[in-house]
């Protein structure tokens, strides 16, 4: 079975009962017209790009990327422009995207912090970043993921542990707003590209339970 058609098939059951609801939204309020989904996968999120906007779909994994040339011509509609190359040292210029869009990138990748700096520098000054992301539970069940966080690494090379916020503020965003599920532990993060001296110091928005 081909690895698309493997991932797809493990995560089917997830997608119907919560990460359908949630990707709708993580692109909900994507304007455009230029925007990059970096981490694209096997193009889960394509029915969901907004009409009338040009969107780039960059992924590492020449498989993933075969599937979602092959879902993109299925779902109808504007198709994205793939692109193979990795979210760490993205191929793109300057100020090229007016948003940029990832689903599940940052609990995945090895240098978080490299991947928020190209995006933040491949954004237009206003863009805006939106992230839907696996993160850390506050208090007991916190800890049970920081302590199961390395096995679950190891094994999986997924990082459960994940805090974004702190991050984006690093790079240079300005967090706009957090939007959870009842567990806390999906969140969907709106973060504007702000000069780097005004995003110093401020402070994160409260969490909004959906």
């Amino acid at each position: 079975m081909r690895k698309g058609v493997a991932y797809d098939m493990g995560l089917w059951p997830l997608e119907v009962a919560l990460l359908r609801r949630w990707r709708r939204r993580l692109w909900s309020g994507v304007r455009g017209p230029r925007v990059l989904e970096l981490g694209s996968g096997t193009g889960l999120n394509f029915r969901y790009h907004p009409p009338g906007v040009s969107v780039t779909a960059l992924d590492s994994d020449p498989d993933y990327l075969r599937h979602s040339a092959e879902r993109s011509r299925g779902d109808g509609g504007d198709a994205p422009s793939l692109v193979r190359g990795s979210a760490e040292a993205l191929p793109f210029p300057d100020s090229s995207f007016d948003d940029v869009v990832a689903s599940f990138l940052l609990c995945s990748v090895e240098d978080r912090e490299r991947v928020l700096e190209e995006a933040h520098r491949v954004l237009r000054s206003g863009g805006t970043l939106r992230l839907l992301e696996h993160c850390k539970p506050s208090g007991r069940m916190g800890d049970i993921f920081s302590r199961a966080a390395p096995w679950v690494s190891e094994r999986f090379g997924d990082r459960i542990d994940n805090e974004p916020t702190p991050l984006l503020r690093a790079a240079g965003f300005e967090v706009r707003s957090v939007d959870t599920t009842a567990g806390r532990t999906l969140r969907l993060i709106v973060a504007d590209k702000v000069p780097a001296a005004e995003s110093k110091g401020m402070d994160s928005p409260p969490e909004k339970p959906s």
